[in-house]
């Protein structure tokens, strides 16, 4: 598992999209690809991407999410993915 925590730092509350994007050849092990949020007017939530390395072929691969709300997208940094046989 990956967390991603969506932060709202104004009053009301924000709907968005966040997406995984992995490299090319992981797509099968990675997901949801896609899921949706609301997050109340100050405060976070936990947002989870999973991922199941016996779906993904051995080797050294990204994670990223992009989180999009109200016109405005942002996204994560990089973290590895290491998938041993």
């Amino acid at each position: 598992q990956v967390p991603v925590t969506v932060r709202n730092t104004t009053q009301g509350p924000i709907n968005g999209t966040l997406w995984a994007v992995s490299s090319w050849g992981t797509w099968a092990g990675v997901e949801p690809g896609c899921q949706g949020f609301t997050v109340a007017g100050g405060t976070e939530q936990e947002c989870v991407i999973e991922v199941d390395g016996s779906a993904v072929p051995p080797g050294s691969y990204w994670l990223l999410a992009k989180v999009a709300w109200n016109g405005c997208v942002a996204y994560t940094e990089a973290v590895a993915l290491e998938v041993t046989p």
